[in-house]
């Protein structure tokens, strides 16, 4: 090692025990097990943002997948009913599907960030979403990209706050 290294690392030791313990990690359990209701916008294009609310239950079902069932609200629009069947696939790393959407997805964790990709349409629209606990230990900041063949013609912008706190041991 060499000695500027060793001098810095003996130096902060709190430095090294940090970077020694492993990060918190998310996965879609932790995130949305049980209740939570949703508030945001989805902006298209050019258009104006349309303000919608998300009504969700999840839960761990017995065949080792979680199940994640939504009631979305936009405004001005019937609710709409929809369900993800989030299955494992290897250390940090899931498929899903989503009853709306055209095929399915894959969910990737980064630290505590789940970062969400799937079909909207087969017309080559696909959605990309990153969602983070907040500091509360309460809520999710979902933010979302729309793409047409790579271009983006979206955004989403949606807090998830769980009716009970996330767990950090998870």
């Amino acid at each position: 090692m060499r000695p500027a290294l060793a001098a810095l690392l003996l130096a902060c030791p709190l430095a090294v025990a940090a970077a020694a313990t492993p990060a918190p990690q998310a996965d879609p359990v932790s995130l949305f097990e049980g209740r939570s209701t949703g508030r945001g916008e989805l902006t298209l294009l050019f258009g104006d943002a349309r303000p919608f609310r998300v009504e969700s239950h999840g839960r761990q079902q017995a065949d080792g997948s979680f199940r994640l069932d939504q009631v979305v609200n936009f405004e001005g629009e019937a609710p709409r009913k929809r369900h993800w069947i989030i299955r494992p696939t290897g250390e940090q790393q899931f498929t899903f599907t989503l009853s709306d959407a055209a095929g399915p997805g894959t969910a990737v964790v980064e630290g505590k960030r789940l970062t969400l990709r799937y079909p909207v349409n087969r017309a080559g629209v696909r959605m990309e979403q990153v969602l983070e606990p907040l500091p509360d230990g309460q809520s999710i900041a979902n933010t979302g990209t729309v793409r047409w063949l790579g271009i983006p013609i979206g955004h989403l912008r949606e807090t998830i706050t769980r009716d009970t706190p996330i767990d950090p041991a998870r």
